[in-house]
């Protein structure tokens, strides 16, 4: 702890060094002599990867600063310059300007003189700064790529057995030596009577967090058995941060009280250092087995025992705990390669089983596979050979460890390891997220009347998915080799951010566009679903208006939300004015039918030709307008498909509206009679039928039409007015039953199709037949 506190204290040094550089003058001869002493280290190469790492520190706070100067002083050096284009340019006809003007312009050359050298040197020492930054990357990256593919001790050497027991005992040795002579020094013993009340008090708090943990996790089960709906999303949620942090917590303040006791000296509180990282381990593994036996027993898992997933998975925490404490102790003690291979072989060989055990439980169609990569997921055609990995890995590991090239295995199969582990978390802490969030779902405010409320659910699953893996993507990356300074540079840059014309685009200036964006569109999103369920209903306005009323809302909306964000961003968007003139020009040739389409759905929103639920007929179909948008309109043919129409040819071409003003419409039913048939008493019927409607209009009154004499029939025609003309076929068809059983009733024949056939040679015909 009392290393990490130093480190602690040492960044922030650095930090305030950086930050007293970059708001001070930059110290060129200092700096000068940092990085002539880095390129001393660089040439004798001989330097350890922890005085690279602080040399590497040293120079990014140096680099910081000449970035910092380099800022501040271009921004004066563009100020001088500006007042000397204020001036204007000097006569190049011969003629002298005024004593005034020139004297002035003199004086800013000589500022001007004065501000460029500093600006160059800050680009200068940058520069410098940032290339040493890439060699000391590139020797660190070097030496770790050699330790890698190197070979190195094996373990199956016996003399190197005996080198790792006499380290070990050495090791601990020294720990009990330190702890005798601390114990036989009276200051160290009145030290530790001192603070003893203190050490036995945070002692018994670890020994609560770590001795009852199975008594204290059942009762968190039964406790989170007796919530219901809301609350149990809750306590799953508790109870999965109980399940982590308790022990680490009180692994952390177990160390914590063995450190400040002072009965340990400089190896054993080494050890006690890496106990935190290495109970961390051991809590997140058997919290993970927890899990998954869950799940397993839950999808009824084609598993002999879930119980064996549990254990297997804390089996592999204590190994890669172990593993940690290795690495930690042996880099600090300097212990020698036959040692650290010798111990790290039976790590390896624990690796390697978890290798198989993975590979055994990774099958497809299985639950932990469909959990990690689901099967109409794309990337599932890779786990085959993600399987054929992990069996390859779990094979040769053991060998190529026994061979010599322990540190290679140990990186490979603990990184493969590592990468399960953190695949594994990232999908339950989503699972576990993702119930909390479904309870909301029902609560979820719709914005849209055309967007169901799964959508809700779905986008908020989306952005918490996006956000976990935001979150491993960094750690992924350091289980398999980056460093934190890699990470730094890279947020470094991204802070940076990119040129956009006259204007830096910073990460910082993202995101305030993004929020102020979508706050405006939750805004604009809230006012439209005010106007649609609260204000509209209460006015005169019919759907049609309605509807338009609120669509231009959102376009307006949208449009302001999009300029406010852009202008609190501070983006100079001038330096596009080419793109946009070249854009244009696109538009002009290649994108002229979507902008008349965009054009021709703004005419129809306010012109309001047609209105959302009118009947249409356009290009040869018939059906309800279901939908207006700025491209296009969907229309509902009768046969329940749905017809994409251009809005273009609703505005240029001929269409037909039957419900543009008035539902009231027209209905002709025509029938034709036998010749033999009182023209009048079939008037005086088909009048009788469509007046005694009820959907007939009788002012106007319908009207009977004698329209001629058919082939094989009079015809005649009912034209009549309705109230709706949507009910048009219905009508059509209840008047069509009544005349047919109005006309059979009356002894009325509805002739069918009559023809005369001559034929010509008869006689002849009858004469061969015959």
């Amino acid at each position: 702890m009392s290393r990490l506190f130093r480190l602690a204290l040492a960044v922030l040094f650095v930090a305030q060094s950086a930050f007293a550089q970059s708001t001070e003058t930059f110290d060129v001869d200092a700096f000068t002599e940092v990085a002539d002493r880095a390129r001393s280290v660089l040439e004798n190469a001989r330097a350890s990867d922890d005085a690279l790492t602080t040399l590497r520190r040293e120079l990014v706070s140096w680099r910081d600063a000449a970035e910092a100067a380099r800022e501040r002083r271009s921004a004066r050096l563009s100020t001088v310059q500006a007042q000397l284009d204020g001036l204007g340019p000097v006569p190049d006809d011969g003629s002298a300007e005024p004593t005034e003007t020139a004297a002035r312009r003199a004086e800013i050359v000589a500022q001007l003189d004065a501000a460029e050298p500093p600006v160059l040197q800050a680009v200068a020492a940058f520069e410098r700064a940032n290339g040493l930054i890439n060699e000391i990357d590139g020797l660190i990256r070097a030496r770790q790529t050699d330790a890698l593919v190197s070979l190195g001790p094996s373990p199956a050497v016996a003399e190197n057995w005996t080198t790792a027991i006499s380290t070990h005992r050495e090791y601990f040795g020294a720990i009990v030596r330190e702890f005798r002579d601390l114990r036989s020094a009276p200051a160290s013993r009145q030290l530790t009577l001192d603070r003893l009340p203190v050490t036995v008090t945070l002692l018994a708090l670890s020994l609560l967090a770590l001795w009852p943990w199975q008594a204290l996790r059942n009762w968190a089960d039964r406790w989170r058995a007796r919530l219901t709906g809301r609350q149990q999303a809750w306590g799953v949620l508790a109870q999965s941060a109980f399940a982590l942090m308790v022990p680490v917590v009180g692994i952390t303040v177990g160390v914590y009280a063995l450190e400040t006791s002072g009965i340990f000296g400089f190896r054993g509180t080494q050890l006690l250092e890496t106990l935190p990282l290495a109970g961390f381990c051991f809590a997140a593994s058997a919290w993970l087995g927890w899990v998954l036996r869950m799940e397993l027993v839950r999808a009824e898992e084609d598993v002999k025992d879930p119980q064996r997933v549990q254990i297997l998975t804390f089996v592999m925490g204590i190994a890669l705990g172990l593993g940690t404490i290795l690495t930690r102790v042996s880099d600090a003690s300097e212990w020698s390669e036959a040692a650290v291979a010798v111990m790290r072989f039976p790590i390896i060989v624990a690796f390697s089983v978890g290798l198989a055990a993975i590979w055994y439980l990774v099958r497809p169609g299985r639950w932990l596979s469909n959990a990690l990569i689901p099967q109409e997921n794309p990337a599932s055609r890779s786990l085959p050979y993600l399987r054929a990995l992990l069996a390859i890995c779990a094979l040769a590991s053991p060998i190529l460890a026994a061979v010599g090239y322990t540190q290679a295995t140990y990186f490979l199969t603990s990184a493969l390891l590592l990468s399960f582990g953190l695949a594994s978390f990232c999908v339950v802490t989503f699972r576990i997220l993702g119930q909390l969030s479904a309870r909301f779902e029902n609560a979820a405010v719709r914005l849209d009347d055309d967007t169901p409320e799964k959508n809700t659910g779905v986008l908020l699953r989306f952005a918490l998915g996006a956000v976990i893996i935001l979150v491993a993507t960094p750690i992924f990356t350091l289980i398999w080799g980056a460093r934190w300074t890699d990470l730094a540079d890279f947020w470094a840059r991204l802070q940076q951010g990119f040129s956009l014309g006259a204007t830096r685009v910073t990460l910082a200036d993202v995101l305030t566009l993004i929020v102020v964006f979508m706050i405006g569109y939750t805004i604009t999103r809230a006012i439209q679903s005010t106007l649609r369920k609260t204000v509209l209903p209460n006015t005169r306005l019919d759907s049609g208006a309605q509807y338009a009323l609120v669509a231009g809302t959102g376009y307006i909306g949208i449009f302001l939300s999009g300029l406010i964000a852009v202008t609190t961003t501070g983006l100079d968007l001038s330096g596009l004015a080419i793109v946009a003139g070249a854009l244009s020009v696109g538009i002009g040739f290649g994108l002229q039918n979507i902008v008349s389409n965009f054009i021709s759905g703004i005419i129809l929103l306010i012109e309001r030709p047609i209105k959302e639920g009118d009947w249409i007929e356009v290009n040869g179909y018939q059906g309800y307008v279901r939908n207006i948008s700025v491209r296009s309109t969907e229309i509902e043919t009768f046969d329940r498909s749905t017809v994409i129409v251009p809005n273009a040819d609703l505005v240029t071409g001929t269409m037909t509206n039957f419900t543009h003003r008035t539902l009231v419409g027209r209905v002709i039913v025509p029938v034709g009679v036998g010749y033999d048939s009182d023209p009048k008493q079939v008037e005086q019927i088909l009048r009788e039928i469509a007046e005694a409607h009820p959907r007939v209009l009788l002012n106007p009154a319908p009207s009977i039409v004698f329209q001629g004499f058919g082939a094989s029939s009079m015809d005649f025609e009912i034209r009549a007015i309705i109230r709706d003309v949507n009910w048009m076929l219905t009508v059509k068809s209840e008047m069509n039953f009544e005349i047919a059983r109005r006309f059979k009733a009356e002894g009325i024949e509805i002739p069918f199709d009559q023809r005369d056939v001559t034929i010509k040679n008869l006689a002849e015909i009858s004469g061969r037949t015959g």
